[in-house]
Order: structure tokens, then sequence, then C-alpha cells
């Protein structure tokens, strides 16, 4: 009876949150209460934040970059508050901080560190598993001469399961650097002969993103002094070709940040620029490798000093909104305050409102987003100079629903970085991606959120992994986290219905079962057949089916065991029909 309890509960509050009506987004600053009180020192273009778990406990931590007389911002988790633990890790700031990454780059199963600085020399620190962190900078081949870093990021350029590392140096001198992970806890640095130093450029900016789809990281730039941002197409054998003019990515700005996410839910990465008081830009792609800038005709080009730029679903709607840090040279200033935009599902925008940030007039920089709390609702952070203070701008939720994916690659680098997800829904599908080194300097949660609105389940949730594979989790709850490992030999249906006209699944009975089920399907033509049950891993448990059957009605029971007979545990398992080139699946429980 204990079981039966329990999935009654899931199902009753699925149907409960189901009848909700969504309300206004707002948020609060949590900051002081979650005893987080503290400011980057100075101006000087300021710094990042992160919004990554960096001890692994399932909660999303904060760190903030620092001035040079200032130690390094780590604040813990803890559920109710957070505690500043960098005197526990070993990690010293020696130089004004820039970018915060975290990053499993050994694959090890926890992160290691790595930040940039712009007066003194970059780091990288180890992880050695015990949360005690060793500077291996010069022995992994790091450069650490004082070069004027800014904005880093990481993500497998070739594919090899290993994160790489790009650095921007931000001089017109000193050039970009490319370093290729050589899975030894060495580098070697190689973006010269990648083609991507992006010579006499003054960049502010850099990501990872996959703009055309074809399954290699592509690198974008955005640059100072209207000098042309810069966009980097991988052509898949370890070098990249400069496509800025070709994809009319090259716009001038004094760009400053870049938020990469499918606003428009046409199934490609868009991305939005920020700028000086002559607007920003977002780039809107064509799906034809080219891009349209349409800020100022969606109202979105802000035309203030801009800096730390955000998509996020801010009332789980499933539609990107966005979020705009401004800064201006007097606190107080009215043009300081901070933009946001709700996504009105159609490609355009609304200045959002009464959400608790009208009033707020602080010197804002990086900006990330994650969910401190674990309660579904995108959160924000964001760095500020002295004499403002750090802010948590806590979600006060709207009503709808939502899932968080939870990535872990195996053939892949470990913290999946690259990967490219669908969720499917009551006809419906979105995509998210996923990034390291993002906004302005920063670094988002490697949990993805995903709002929504009133449904009450998810159909199937598509993962399109770095190593080319795929994996679906099918029939999954809202308000959940689920936890998607990479398999070996990857399992996938994409886009196929519960019914095609060829053949129909029925849902088995009874449902749940102890100690077997029926599975019934019709075929309306002779064909051949492959019936699966796998579990929720995505692991075949037991082959049921595999041989052409005629048409008709055919019934196929499953007792509970596996392909060596042996009884598998209760729970939630999917079975899978695939009829040719078709496929199609359902969900059943077992219970003990």
């Amino acid at each position: 009876m204990k079981h039966v309890t329990g999935i009654l509960i899931v199902f009753l509050y699925c149907y409960s949150t189901n009848m909700l009506i969504a309300q206004e987004a707002s948020f609060r600053n949590v900051a002081e209460q979650m005893g987080i009180v503290a400011t980057y020192g100075g101006p000087s273009l300021g710094g990042g934040v992160s919004f990554c778990d960096f001890d692994g406990d399932g909660y999303d931590d904060l760190t903030f970059a620092a001035w040079s007389s200032q130690d390094l911002f780590l604040f813990q988790n803890n559920m109710n508050t957070f505690t500043n633990v960098v005197n526990q890790t070993g990690i010293s700031n020696d130089g004004r901080s820039k970018t915060i990454l975290w990053a499993d780059f050994d694959n090890d199963g926890d992160k290691d560190f790595f930040v940039s600085k712009d007066l003194a020399g970059n780091k990288l620190y180890r992880n050695d598993g015990n949360f005690n962190f060793i500077d291996i900078t010069d022995a992994a081949g790091i450069l650490s001469d004082g070069t004027n870093s800014l904005a880093a990021c990481a993500g497998d350029y070739n594919n090899d399961g290993f994160l790489d590392l790009y650095v921007t140096n931000r001089s017109g001198s000193d050039l970009n650097e490319l370093y290729r992970n050589n899975g030894d806890w060495t580098f070697t640095e190689v973006a010269e002969a990648a083609g991507v130093q992006d010579v006499g450029k003054f960049p502010q900016a850099v990501s990872f993103l996959d703009y055309d789809m074809d399954g290699w990281q592509d690198i974008y730039l955005g640059n100072d002094r209207l000098l042309g941002n810069t966009l980097f197409r991988n052509n898949g054998d370890g070098t990249f070709e400069d496509v800025s003019e070709a994809s009319n990515t090259d716009i001038a700005f004094d760009a400053m940040g870049i938020a990469i996410g499918d606003y428009d839910n046409d199934f490609d990465l868009d991305m939005y620029i920020s700028n000086t008081e002559y607007g920003n830009g977002l780039l809107r792609n064509n799906g034809d490798g080219t891009f349209s800038e349409i800020a100022d005709s969606l109202g979105i080009a802000v035309n203030r000093i801009c800096w730390g730029v955000n998509f996020i679903d801010i009332d789980n709607d499933s539609d990107l909104d966005l979020f705009v840090c401004v800064n201006h040279p007097n606190p107080g200033n009215p043009d300081v305050t901070n933009a946001l935009f709700s996504n009105n599902g159609d490609g355009t925008f609304t200045t959002l409102e009464n959400t608790g940030m009208e009033t707020d007039t602080t010197l804002s920089w990086g900006s990330a987003i994650g969910d401190f709390n674990g309660d579904g609702y995108s959160d924000i952070a964001v760095l500020n100079s002295q004499p403002t203070k750090f802010e948590l701008w806590k979600n006060e939720g709207s009503g709808n629903n939502w899932i968080k994916i939870d990535l872990e690659g195996t053939l892949s680098n470990r913290d999946a970085v690259g990967s490219l997800i669908e969720i499917h829904w009551e006809k419906r599908k979105i995509i998210r991606s996923t990034h390291c080194g993002i906004s302005y300097l920063s670094q988002h949660s490697d949990i993805i959120t995903v709002g929504l609105g009133a449904a009450a389940l998810v159909d199937s949730i598509v993962v399109n992994w770095p190593a080319g594979g795929r994996d679906v989790r099918y029939n999954l709850a809202t308000n959940q986290v689920v936890h998607i490992l990479e398999s070996n030999a990857s399992v996938g249906i994409g886009d196929a219905p519960l019914a095609i006209k060829d053949f129909e699944l029925l849902p088995n009975y009874p449902n749940p079962f102890n100690p077997s089920t029926n599975i019934q399907f019709n075929l309306i033509k002779s064909a051949a057949v492959q019936l699966d049950v796998f579990n929720l891993q995505g692991k075949r448990v037991k082959t049921l089916v595999s041989e052409t059957l005629s048409a008709g009605s055919h019934t196929v029971v499953w007792d509970g065991k596996d392909q060596h007979g042996k009884s598998v545990t209760s729970g939630l398992y999917i079975y899978k029909i695939k009829v040719g080139n078709l496929a199609a699946a359902r969900k059943m429980i077992l219970l003990k």
C-alpha cells in the first residue's frame, strides 16, 4: 500500500497544479536576507557571477567575482542561507577577477574552477574531490602572464568528450586563446591553428553555441569599440571559419553581453547582444546560416548602457523572456534601472512593470540564472559594484508548472555542455541549449528549468548529446527534476506520436499491475515490429517482439521479468513499439 499511496499523491499533485491560474511574475531581492552582503569593490568594467552548484549537493550556489583587494565570494547554498566558504577552498585572488567558470574539466564528477583576470594572470584550479582546490595553471599549460583577460567560456569544440577553454584578451594587441583539453590535465593552446585569434579586437563577451545545428560548437564574440562582432563557424576538423559578414552577425557595437536561446520557438538559437545607449541587438536566426537584427523593431533595444543579458522564462509559460542589466556613471540615476521584457509568445515582447525591480538603480554588471530554493522558478543573481551590493532576485512564482533537466554525459563531456534539448508536450515542442560561460562574464545553472504552463505531463524529453547520440525520456510528470544519463546506445523516437495511421499502441492493462500486464497494438497492414520495455534510465529491460506480424490486433503479455528471466523492481517503465521507421511509446507502473 505504501507504493500505491505515493503514486496517487503524484497524480493528484499533477492534477491540482494543472488547475492553477497563472499570475503576473514578480521578484524580491533576498540577498541580504540570505546572508549575501558584499559588493564588487570598484567599477573598472565590473565582473561576473556564477549560479552553479559547485559542491555537488543539488542546490545552486553563487560565486561572485571580486576587486583586487578582495577575496572571491563563494556562497554555498544551505537552502535557508548562503555561507561564504572561499577560505575553505585554497582559491585565492591576486587581481581583479572577471569571468567565473565552474566546470568538470577531467570528467571525474566534481567541479573544477577557472577565473579570468585583467591585471593578474588567469587561474585554473583542480578539485581534488574533497573540495580542496589545487592551482595547476602553469602545469596545465594555461598562460598566466597578466594579459588583459576578460570574457571566457568552456565547450567541447572537437567533440572528444573533454571541455576546452576559450579566453579573450581585451587589449587590441593580445590575442585570444583556445585551449584544447588533452584529457590528462594539460591543455594545448591552438587559437592560431584553429583560426580563432580574432586579431585587433576588444572582446568583452564570448560563448560557444551551435548556431547552424550541425553538431559542432561555434564561437560568437561581442567586441567593444564598434569593431564588429565575430562569428566563427566550426568546420568539424579542428578549424573555424570567420562567417561574421556572411551571417550578418558582424554588428558594430560596444558589445558587452550575449544571451542565447530560441525566443521565437522556431527550433534554432537566436542571440541578444547588449550595447551602449545606441541600442542592444536581437539577432534572429533565419535558419539558413544568416541572422536578422530586429531589436529596435520589437522595442527591446533599451538604449542605455547595458551589460549582462539573459533569456529567462520568468513565468514558466515556456516562452523565453528577457532580463537586461543596466549601468550608469551616476548611482540612483533612473537610466540605470534594469530592464525586464515579457515574451508575448508570438515573437514580440512587452516591457514589464510592477515586478519589484522598478526602483532598482544599482550599478549592475554580470548576471546569471538559477533556482536557489528549488521551487522550479528561475531566479536572477546580479553582480553590482561599489557602492551598491550584490542582488539575488527571488522569483515569486506564477502558478505554472515546470520540469528541471539535469544532464550527465558519459561519451560527451560530463557536464553535457553543448547539448540541445527538445521538450515535447500537448503537440508542442521547444528547445533549450546548455552553455558554460554566457551573459557578461557569467555562468548559468547547468540544471535547465523549463516552464510548461498548465501541462501536467511531458510527452518526451529528447537530448541531443555533443557526442552525437540521442536519448529520450517519455511520459514525465511535471514539477520534478529529471536526471538523464547519456546512454552508450542511444534510444529515441523523435516526434513520433502515440497513434500513427499504420498502427496504434493502446494503454496496457491492468495498470498499475502485478505480476503481469497486457500490451495491445493494432496493425493496419503487415509490418516488421519491434516491441521493447525500457527503464527510466533508457536501458532496455526486455524485448517482447522482434518479428514481422500480420495486420490486425495483437496482445503481448509482460510478466515483469527482464531479458535474463529476473524479476524487475517496482517502478515506472516505458514500453516502446517500432513499426518500420515510426515509433510510439507509453508508460506503465509495476507494483509489488
